[in-house]
């Protein structure tokens, strides 16, 4: 019931498809970056002080609820083809932000697998 609430008018449901299949198609030609190999991560990790540390760790507690923030908002907007496929692009773009963020935490040295994983068990 939620999803059909979302719905809007047939021609502006299919003008948003439309416009994510522009955007995807932009974003596979000319944004793609893959998280290893896109980042110096020797570079990356030497500049690590206390306080930037501290700043990509709340980065990273706060991404840690993307699953969650994506499906509710996905369970929302399911029926708007559009907007439901879009979120879903946008969810994959941001698990890799948060795939980042923890490569970095990592070779700062300062955080574990082990703490990280258990970090986010916490939460």
């Amino acid at each position: 019931e939620k999803s059909a609430a979302a719905r809007l008018a047939r021609p502006l449901e299919d003008q948003i498809y439309g416009l994510f299949r522009a955007y995807f198609q932009t974003a596979e030609r000319t944004r793609q970056w893959n998280v290893w190999t896109a980042i110096d991560w020797n570079e990356a990790a030497s500049s690590a002080s206390p306080e930037l540390l501290s700043e990509v760790l709340q980065a990273y507690r706060e991404s840690l609820f993307l699953p969650d923030y994506s499906a509710h908002a996905l369970h929302s907007l399911r029926s708007s083809r559009g907007r439901s496929w879009f979120l879903t692009r946008w969810s994959y773009e941001e698990g890799k932000h948060v795939l980042a963020l923890h490569e970095w935490l990592l070779r700062t040295g300062n955080l574990s697998d082990d703490t990280l994983r258990d970090y986010a068990d916490a939460l």
